[in-house]
Protein backbone atom coordinates (compact mmCIF):
# COMPACT_ATOMS: atom_id res chain seq x y z
CA UNK A 1 0.00 0.00 0.00
CA UNK A 2 1.25 3.46 -0.90
CA UNK A 3 0.90 6.54 1.26
CA UNK A 4 1.36 9.94 -0.37
CA UNK A 5 1.04 13.20 1.61
CA UNK A 6 0.78 16.54 -0.16
CA UNK A 7 -0.67 20.05 -0.03
CA UNK A 8 -2.88 21.41 -2.83
CA UNK A 9 -3.02 25.11 -3.66
CA UNK A 10 -6.63 25.15 -4.80
CA UNK A 11 -10.08 24.83 -3.27
CA UNK A 12 -10.52 21.58 -5.18
CA UNK A 13 -13.90 19.93 -4.69
CA UNK A 14 -14.10 16.46 -3.21
CA UNK A 15 -15.53 15.20 -6.50
CA UNK A 16 -12.66 16.64 -8.58
CA UNK A 17 -10.10 15.28 -6.13
CA UNK A 18 -11.69 11.81 -6.13
CA UNK A 19 -12.02 11.79 -9.94
CA UNK A 20 -8.40 12.79 -10.48
CA UNK A 21 -7.04 10.28 -7.99
CA UNK A 22 -9.23 7.52 -9.40
CA UNK A 23 -8.03 8.33 -12.91
CA UNK A 24 -4.36 8.15 -11.87
CA UNK A 25 -4.91 4.87 -10.04
CA UNK A 26 -6.97 3.26 -12.83
CA UNK A 27 -10.03 3.07 -10.59
CA UNK A 28 -13.62 4.29 -10.53
CA UNK A 29 -14.59 7.42 -8.60
CA UNK A 30 -16.90 5.38 -6.36
CA UNK A 31 -13.85 3.40 -5.21
CA UNK A 32 -12.47 6.53 -3.52
CA UNK A 33 -13.47 7.28 0.06
CA UNK A 34 -12.81 10.86 1.23
CA UNK A 35 -12.63 11.46 4.96
CA UNK A 36 -11.87 14.31 7.34
CA UNK A 37 -10.01 11.91 9.64
CA UNK A 38 -8.42 8.56 8.86
CA UNK A 39 -9.81 7.34 12.18
CA UNK A 40 -13.28 7.50 10.56
CA UNK A 41 -12.47 4.40 8.48
CA UNK A 42 -14.31 1.35 9.66
CA UNK A 43 -12.16 -1.68 10.40
CA UNK A 44 -13.96 -3.77 7.78
CA UNK A 45 -14.13 -1.02 5.13
CA UNK A 46 -13.08 -2.52 1.79
CA UNK A 47 -12.78 0.79 -0.08
CA UNK A 48 -9.54 0.44 -2.05
CA UNK A 49 -8.62 4.15 -2.10
CA UNK A 50 -8.80 6.33 0.99
CA UNK A 51 -8.17 10.06 0.95
CA UNK A 52 -7.88 11.92 4.21
CA UNK A 53 -8.16 15.62 3.50
CA UNK A 54 -8.08 18.72 5.68
CA UNK A 55 -9.12 22.17 4.53
CA UNK A 56 -6.65 24.79 5.76
CA UNK A 57 -5.75 28.46 5.84
CA UNK A 58 -2.36 29.49 4.49
CA UNK A 59 -0.98 29.42 0.96
CA UNK A 60 -2.27 25.88 0.31
CA UNK A 61 -5.94 25.17 1.03
CA UNK A 62 -5.87 21.36 1.28
CA UNK A 63 -3.68 18.75 2.89
CA UNK A 64 -4.22 15.26 1.49
CA UNK A 65 -3.05 11.86 2.67
CA UNK A 66 -3.66 9.13 0.13
CA UNK A 67 -3.76 5.45 1.12
CA UNK A 68 -4.06 3.11 -1.85
CA UNK A 69 -2.45 0.38 -3.85
CA UNK A 70 -0.66 2.15 -6.69
CA UNK A 71 -0.94 0.02 -9.82
CA UNK A 72 2.09 1.71 -11.39
CA UNK A 73 5.07 -0.10 -9.87
CA UNK A 74 7.91 2.20 -8.95
CA UNK A 75 5.88 5.41 -9.14
CA UNK A 76 7.31 7.76 -6.55
CA UNK A 77 5.46 10.30 -4.46
CA UNK A 78 7.07 13.01 -6.61
CA UNK A 79 5.73 11.37 -9.77
CA UNK A 80 2.23 10.98 -8.32
CA UNK A 81 2.07 14.57 -7.05
CA UNK A 82 3.32 15.85 -10.41
CA UNK A 83 0.55 13.91 -12.15
CA UNK A 84 -2.13 15.15 -9.73
CA UNK A 85 -1.00 18.76 -10.37
CA UNK A 86 -1.46 18.24 -14.10
CA UNK A 87 -4.88 16.61 -13.57
CA UNK A 88 -6.16 19.37 -11.25
CA UNK A 89 -4.30 22.27 -12.96
CA UNK A 90 -2.90 23.47 -9.63
CA UNK A 91 0.25 23.83 -7.55
CA UNK A 92 1.09 21.20 -4.94
CA UNK A 93 3.74 20.63 -2.28
CA UNK A 94 5.26 17.41 -1.00
CA UNK A 95 7.99 16.89 1.58
CA UNK A 96 11.53 16.83 0.26
CA UNK A 97 14.07 14.23 1.31
CA UNK A 98 15.95 16.91 3.22
CA UNK A 99 16.71 16.76 6.93
CA UNK A 100 15.11 20.21 7.10
CA UNK A 101 11.38 19.69 7.87
CA UNK A 102 10.56 23.11 6.36
CA UNK A 103 12.08 22.30 2.95
CA UNK A 104 9.38 21.08 0.58
CA UNK A 105 9.07 20.58 -3.16
CA UNK A 106 6.61 22.76 -5.05
CA UNK A 107 5.13 21.28 -8.22
CA UNK A 108 3.53 23.49 -10.87
CA UNK A 109 0.43 22.63 -12.91
CA UNK A 110 2.80 21.72 -15.75
CA UNK A 111 4.76 19.36 -13.50
CA UNK A 112 7.96 21.38 -13.01
CA UNK A 113 9.48 21.18 -9.54
CA UNK A 114 11.44 23.52 -7.30
CA UNK A 115 12.51 23.48 -3.68
CA UNK A 116 10.76 25.97 -1.38
CA UNK A 117 10.93 26.78 2.32
CA UNK A 118 7.87 26.93 4.55
CA UNK A 119 7.47 29.15 7.58
CA UNK A 120 7.95 27.10 10.72
CA UNK A 121 5.19 28.46 12.98
CA UNK A 122 2.16 27.83 10.71
CA UNK A 123 3.42 24.33 9.85
CA UNK A 124 4.27 23.37 13.45
CA UNK A 125 1.28 25.01 15.13
CA UNK A 126 -1.55 24.44 12.64
CA UNK A 127 -0.22 22.09 9.96
CA UNK A 128 -0.52 24.88 7.37
CA UNK A 129 1.84 25.53 4.46
CA UNK A 130 2.92 29.17 4.22
CA UNK A 131 5.80 29.86 1.88
CA UNK A 132 8.72 31.99 3.01
CA UNK A 133 9.08 35.10 0.83
CA UNK A 134 5.65 34.53 -0.70
CA UNK A 135 7.17 31.86 -3.06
Amino acid sequence: MSNYDFFIRSMTSDYDLASSVANLLDAQTDQVLILDEISDVLENDATPIILERRRLQGDYELFVSLYAEDKKPGRSEADFVSEICKELHCFCLFASNSDNPYEWVQVSPEGSQRTVLLKDEPLDERGEAVLCNGG
